[in-house]
């Protein structure tokens, strides 16, 4: 059997059904609670998926490359998850499911939760919360397919695998099909307050999710653990629910947190975890993040996410960029209870960040700073939150001399492209870099006139554009030496990567890794060619890049999918709006864009071609193109000779523009 109800989960294994169906099973045993009613779709149903399907090869190969090189993990993970996420359930066993939840007497049609039950969650030393995917008010066939592969996709996450300690990547996932409860009063207890053992902590809001969602509470509780409420809250007594986890705690010989809903006069459990995490915070506390166990045994609230999305690539890449002596910026997390906070606690914030520019975040919370500011900026955000322990994330900005990218290409020679100050113009394409290749010789390609550069304000710390207008400086020996051992060093640690960095009163800053499959060949007759081939089509001159600019910083467009709000930008009326106007075309398109927005990740599946004004060749934008063989080309003349709706043929050599008909209908000799 693949499929169990909620009777039959008491005498489960763990390793079979995760670990939050194992809790719910548990708790079953229990008298007088109510549990929400549900299915488990076990781990053996997910093997049954991959088999099916014939996934299981292609997933393993992945994973064998992760092993043996662990910076790969951001990248391989994200093409399992899109493999899963491009499947159909097989209909037998979709069919199986819904028979399971009919037979459970779940009607569909009111809603249902899917949620993960990985054999990682919920134990004793870590809960994995927040980790795995889980989706709320699901309420047809078609979205409780999509919520159980979101789920199932979910297991592949590189957070997951730092969790697991770069040691293994866990397809044991099961789920649970639960029943929605639409409360009045939904949210959360903690058996004991991460500020004071003699108290619970409760939260609570009138809308589903919002809790575990991290969004501010409607209600923020503390309940004594050995003396009764007195008064009742919005008419509940939350006697109660003290009285069901302290029975949990007995039982299960651990503090708890449950999740609950309050509906119709009762309590009902969706979940309940041993608490894993909870340190206790009495006095201000400052967290290196680098400091990857500590942060991980410490409650962070609402920063919780910010911690998770850090795990993975991110974390390897710092620890060796740290071993190979170069530096990195700084985040660290302060944890102090409301209304305690004093200026002296900032001082110590000193020892771990230098540069007087920050960043506070809390929540979904962005606030610019200096040093000397940080105090009443912090005071004046504590106000707007409910919680008693608050958790700030504090990072450096550091007004960079220099920003770039570099790359070992195929004749062993290293390509560098950089701009004066920070790394914004060049990511966003907005400023045309200095390209530039390192060999015997330095010999520079291209170093255009540069109008303006991003950089930050030293009294703010906002990002700025700031007056240029001269063509940049080259680089100095001490810069091209840093940059040299910088990429010889970390190529040889992960392989074939592109690499990021900012210099800084001398120093060089590792900043981010981006691997690719291919070796560059980059020479001085080449450095125009972002992506190989030939293409032919209508012109289409994409004009709104702010458009796109807007719809990347919205969703969190990047080279991979690594963040949940990444999922929902297909449907972005903004998007959906510029691929109805490509795809109103009967012809293939060649896109004519000033320069590569991140937004256009988004609609490259719709494109034959590219041709920029001006683009880095290393950037996220020139990755994906390499990657998906979809030609690209730098070529500024091109914009004075084509227009809109012109047929076009694209090759590395340029583009020419002829009649309709004239195109050969063979452009393979072009590639």
């Amino acid at each position: 059997m693949y499929i169990y109800n909620l009777k039959e989960l008491k005498s489960l294994s763990k390793e079979l059904v995760g670990g939050k169906a194992y809790g719910l099973g548990r708790l079953s045993t229990i008298d007088n609670i109510n549990i929400a009613n549900c299915i488990c779709l076990t781990v053996k149903c997910f093997e049954k998926f991959l088999n099916d399907l014939e996934l299981n090869a292609t997933i393993t190969n992945l994973i064998s490359e992760i092993h043996h090189n662990k910076i790969l993990c951001r990248k391989n993970l994200a093409k399992i998850r899109e493999i899963i996420l491009s499947q159909k359930i097989l209909q037998p066993l979709l069919d199986d499911i819904i028979a399971n939840l009919i037979s459970a007497k779940i009607n569909l049609e009111d809603g249902v939760s899917v949620r993960s039950s990985s054999v990682n969650e919920d134990n004793d030393s870590k809960t994995y919360a927040g980790i795995f995917v889980s989706t709320l008010n699901v309420k047809n066939v078609e979205e409780l397919e999509q919520a159980i592969l979101k789920t199932w996709a979910s297991s592949f996450s590189e957070v997951a695998y730092y969790y697991n300690g770069l040691q293994s990547i866990n397809k044991s996932m099961a789920i649970i099909i639960q029943t929605m409860i639409y409360g009045e009063l939904n949210g959360v207890l903690f058996s004991v307050s991460p500020d004071n053992y003699d108290y619970m902590q409760l939260e609570g809001s009138k809308n589903i999710g919002d809790i575990v969602e991290g969004n501010n509470p409607d209600l923020s509780l503390k309940i004594l653990r050995k003396e009764k409420l007195l008064t009742k809250y919005n008419n509940i007594d939350f006697n109660e629910l003290r009285d069901i986890a302290l029975k949990i705690e007995a039982i299960w010989n651990s503090l708890v947190d449950i999740e609950w809903s309050y509906f119709n006069h009762k309590f009902y459990i969706m979940q309940c975890r041993p608490i894993s995490t909870h340190k206790k915070i009495d006095t201000f506390t400052v967290i290196d993040q680098d400091d990857i166990n500590t942060c991980s045994t410490v409650n962070l609230g609402c920063c919780r996410e910010m911690f998770n999305r850090f795990l993975g690539k991110q974390a390897i890449f710092r620890e060796n960029v740290v071993k190979n002596g170069f530096s990195v910026y700084k985040h660290v997390y302060i944890l102090y209870k409301k209304h305690e906070l004093t200026k002296s606690d900032l001082e110590l914030i000193k020892k771990h960040i230098k540069s007087n520019n920050l960043i506070v975040e809390y929540d979904k919370s962005r606030m610019f700073c200096t040093m000397d500011n940080l105090y009443d900026v912090i005071i004046k955000e504590e106000n707007n939150y409910n919680d008693n322990i608050l958790c700030f994330r504090i990072g450096e900005i550091i007004r960079a001399d220099l920003s770039g990218y570099s790359s070992i290409t195929k004749d062993g020679n290293i390509y560098v492209e950089y701009v004066p100050g920070r790394m914004h113009g060049l990511i966003s394409g907005k400023i045309a870099p200095v390209q530039v290749v390192i060999g015997k010789d330095i010999k520079y390609i291209s170093r255009q006139f540069m109008t303006h550069i991003e950089t930050v304000d030293i009294d703010t710390g906002k990002r700025i554009q700031e007056p240029y207008g001269k063509q940049p400086n080259i680089l100095s020996e001490r810069e091209i030496e840093q940059i040299r051992n910088y990429t010889l060093s970390l190529t040889k640690t992960f392989g074939q990567a592109r690499l990021e960095w900012f210099i800084y009163q001398g120093k060089l800053y590792g900043k981010d890794i981006s691997m690719e499959e291919n070796n560059l060949n980059i020479t001085e007759n080449t450095a125009t060619v972002i992506s190989l081939g030939s293409a032919k089509g209508i012109a289409f001159f994409l004009n709104d890049l702010d458009a796109l600019d807007e719809i990347a910083g919205k969703y969190n467009i990047s080279l991979v999918s690594h963040s949940k709000s990444e999922e929902m930008v297909k449907y972005d009326k903004k998007l959906l709006n510029i691929i109805e106007q490509i795809t109103a075309h009967t012809f293939d398109i060649i896109i004519f864009a000033e320069r590569p927005s991140l937004g256009i990740l988004a609609i490259s599946d719709y494109i034959k071609g590219f041709v920029f004004r001006q683009c880095s060749i290393l950037s996220h934008v020139g990755i994906t193109l390499r990657e998906k063989h979809i030609p690209a080309i730098i070529s500024p003349e091109a914009f004075e000779n084509i227009i809109d709706d012109d047929e076009v043929l694209l090759t590395p050599n340029g583009v020419t523009s002829f009649k309709k008909g004239e195109i050969s209908n063979d452009s393979t000799k072009y590639n």
